[in-house]
């Protein structure tokens, strides 16, 4: 971001520690296989972002990178993979390349479907160790203001997700 220094020795992880104990096998065992639909086979994944072969097909990168319909923000690796808001129409919508297309989901929204339907059931776990008061005060904001639900109908906490790929890098180098 603009507000940090660019370096990334300096990058701060933030995170709600809740404990291995929420999750559950089959919480961990779909996460495992939204990650590695979403990385794609080992032997095809670079630390680059994906480019242009002489056929004009994407190489390197990660399999969701070389989807078809995969739209980074920004000329980043990063990819909405909800509701994106629009300040200027205030609206909440789905991601544009998220829409649907036709009458079957693309390889992009399955990668994302499978992501969320991954992650959220273990953000919400999450979740459900926090303070009751904070607890309370989202469920009823999400409540009153009509939030969409993504990645399953109990999630009233999280409004979006974001996909960043971002190989690890040696400090320095």
């Amino acid at each position: 971001s603009s507000l940090g220094s660019g370096r990334a020795e300096d990058d701060v992880l933030q995170a709600w520690v809740c404990g291995k104990e929420i999750l559950t096998a089959h919480m961990a065992v779909q996460m495992m296989h939204a990650r590695d639909n979403a990385l794609g086979p080992r032997h095809l994944r670079t630390r680059e972002k994906p480019k242009l072969n002489e056929k004009g097909e994407k190489t390197g990168g990660v399999a969701f990178e070389r989807c078809e319909h995969a739209k980074a923000l920004n000329d980043t690796r990063c990819h909405t993979l909800a509701f994106s808001y629009e300040g200027p129409k205030k609206l909440v919508a789905p991601a544009a390349p998220g829409k649907m297309r036709g009458p079957e989901l693309n390889a992009t929204q399955v990668m994302r479907r499978d992501l969320l339907t991954a992650v959220v059931p273990i953000a919400m776990a999450a979740m459900n160790e926090t303070v009751p008061s904070v607890y309370k005060a989202l469920k009823s904001h999400a409540e009153l203001a009509n939030t969409p639900r993504m990645g399953t109908d109990d999630n009233f906490a999280y409004a979006t997700a974001q996909l960043n790929i971002a190989p690890a890098q040696r400090a320095g180098g």
